[in-house]
């Protein structure tokens, strides 16, 4: 039961909010523009890393920067009806998590990006003579991690067996 004479934990309106985030003690906001992706290189079934022109460091590091915008995906837990007694309640029974991971990348005038998406993609089904490569060959792991002011990992979110589904478009005209 509420009770008119309570008082709430904390005080409400504009300025408190703001406080809290820019306040002496308060803890400040994060800039979802700063981030830093990180795909894994492929692993093959004997566990040595891939290494060539499309899998090198410096070639990830690329990617990094290249990323003009990414997200961290959505979660929930799928329910379903339950009643012992009295009301149905829901109940919770798996974790589900939202739709596919949108990574959009700025291209250089080498075509870098796109290239390296193709060849990722041709392990998966080769576009010649339209052979399945093995799952284990052609997922990766992605790191999207989200960064302070000061560069320092704040949190990050570690996406395992990812492969590309689809290379959208590249628009070209005067527009």
């Amino acid at each position: 039961m509420i009770r008119s004479d309570e008082k709430a934990l904390n005080k409400s309106g504009i300025n408190n909010v703001l406080e809290q985030f820019h306040g002496n003690v308060g803890v400040g906001y994060l800039s979802p523009a700063r981030y830093d992706i990180i795909i894994a290189p492929s692993l093959r079934n004997n566990g040595s890393v891939m290494l060539g022109e499309m899998q090198n460091q410096e070639s990830m590091r690329r990617l990094s920067k290249s990323c003009e915008s990414a997200q961290f995906p959505g979660r929930a837990v799928s329910t379903q009806p339950n009643r012992i007694s009295g009301p149905v309640r829901e109940m919770p029974y798996e974790s589900l998590y939202s739709g596919d991971l949108d990574l959009t990348f700025r291209i250089g005038q080498d075509f870098f990006e796109r290239n390296y998406f193709e060849f990722w993609m041709d392990s998966i089904v080769d576009h010649q003579t339209h052979t399945m490569g093995y799952y284990d060959d052609y997922t990766r792991d992605i790191i999207i991690a989200q960064l302070g002011p000061d560069d320092s990992v704040v949190w990050k979110m570690l996406l395992k067996e990812c492969f590309p589904k689809a290379i959208n478009s590249i628009d070209l005209g005067y527009d």
